[in-house]
């Protein structure tokens, strides 16, 4: 609940807080891609999707596309 607060804070920040929501965004639509290759990726393979693994590859995406996208700025 304060990480929602957090962002939603940072955006009333002028230029900047639009910058770091803009890459923060990124960083979600990265690790939802990923965690969507792994759960068809489980699919094609004939195997059950396990949402522990897929969280785990989505934590582990956002944690390196921030600080991809955090360069970026």
């Amino acid at each position: 609940m304060a990480q929602a607060i957090g962002r939603e804070l940072v955006k009333f920040i002028p230029v900047l807080g639009s910058a770091i929501t803009a890459s923060w965004a990124a960083a979600y639509t990265w690790a939802l891609g990923e965690g969507a290759c792994v759960y068809f990726g489980d699919l094609m393979g004939g195997k059950k999707p396990d949402p522990q693994k897929i969280q785990g590859v989505m934590k582990q995406a956002f944690a390196s596309a921030k600080d991809r996208f955090k360069e970026i700025r």
